[in-house]
């Protein structure tokens, strides 16, 4: 299977894209699930790992073990047919990080996208963290297929467990890419290459990225204000926030299935960015190659309720061309 993965990814697709702009505001009843929290795995990391943005929890929720490795028999298997996935979080970008927070991502985003239109489901085989300094874009020389601190971090525990190679790495990194859109497509690169794979298809997403974020700063760390600012709010100033989740949000988009949870931006991008590697650049929902490359099958879908608890079509399928999941369901033979 990684090695159909890896040949569709020999070139490597960096997509950004803007989910506050093409989201709708239309309200709907939010989604509560209830996740249980993970084992406490060592002290390898200390100190306080609190911060500002993300909800206060418990001593007992902070996951600080250098690697927290659910194995091959991962908790969040649903079928044989498994996309596998490497974790890994800067936490020197995101101090908070909980592992509680990292795996309820990841089940986010099988229970609304992966698994229902694909019948995948992703299998975390380890989750990394590091303290790799905040990030330094002269650091960051990824895009010209060069080894750096970043993907350093992941080459070398890979060489020491070549059984734990994923189909796909989900890094948690502040970039300033992410930070701005929420996420983007980045490859790992291996140096040397590690079982023959030089390269392995991810995302970089903001752990801290909150959709509809009212009266922050612009670092989007503090709230300085009880109205929008800026471009905030669909560049409407003067919208009032209201406080959801831990954070101060837009009050038209109170009532959107994107803020029905705080790491709902977060799940829809891994999935988002999973997609590119399988159908490329230019497979976004809204862009017009969409329903080119569909036909009728794209006016079928289009006609079709807007499935589950989302507000748009768009939001139901990740903001991705409806065949590209098809492709997924293929290369990993689904339906076989």
């Amino acid at each position: 299977m990684k090695k159909a993965v890896l040949a569709i990814t020999a070139v490597l697709f960096f997509c950004s894209w803007n989910l506050h702009a093409e989201m709708s505001d239309e309200v709907q009843v939010p989604v509560e699930e209830a996740f249980s929290a993970c084992d406490i795995m060592g002290s390898y990391l200390g100190g306080d790992l609190r911060s500002p943005i993300l909800p206060a929890y418990d001593d007992s929720d902070v996951c600080n073990e250098k690697v927290f490795d659910y194995g091959k028999t991962s908790p969040l298997k649903i079928t044989d047919k498994r996309v596998e996935i490497l974790i890994a979080v800067n936490m020197d970008d995101y101090p908070g990080a909980l592992c509680r927070d990292i795996k309820k991502i990841i089940e986010l985003s099988d229970k609304y996208w992966l698994h229902p239109k694909t019948n995948l489901s992703f299998a975390i085989t380890g989750i990394l963290y590091g303290r790799l300094g905040k990030y330094d874009a002269d650091k960051d020389n990824s895009r010209y297929g060069k080894i750096n601190i970043y993907d350093k971090f992941i080459s070398d525990y890979l060489r020491e467990h070549p059984d734990k190679i994923p189909d796909y790495v989900v890094y948690f990194l502040g970039d300033e890419i992410s930070v701005m859109h929420g996420g983007h497509a980045g490859g790992v690169y291996l140096q040397p290459e590690v079982g023959g794979v030089a390269v392995i298809p991810g995302g970089r997403i903001d752990l801290t990225h909150i959709y509809g974020q009212c009266g922050y700063d612009d670092a989007g760390k503090n709230i300085i204000s009880n109205v929008s600012i800026g471009g905030e709010c669909k560049n409407k100033p003067g919208t009032p926030c209201v406080k959801k989740n831990g954070v101060q949000i837009c009050v038209t988009m109170a009532r959107s299935f994107m803020t029905s949870d705080i790491f709902i931006m977060q799940a829809i991008t891994v999935v988002h960015e999973l997609m590119h590697v399988f159908g490329g650049a230019r497979t976004h929902f809204d862009d017009p190659n969409c329903a080119q490359v569909m036909g009728e099958e794209y006016d079928s879908v289009m006609a079709k309720p807007i499935d589950g608890p989302f507000d748009s079509r768009f939001q139901e399928y990740a903001g991705i061309c409806p065949y590209v999941f098809e492709k997924l369901r293929t290369t990993y033979g689904v339906d076989q």
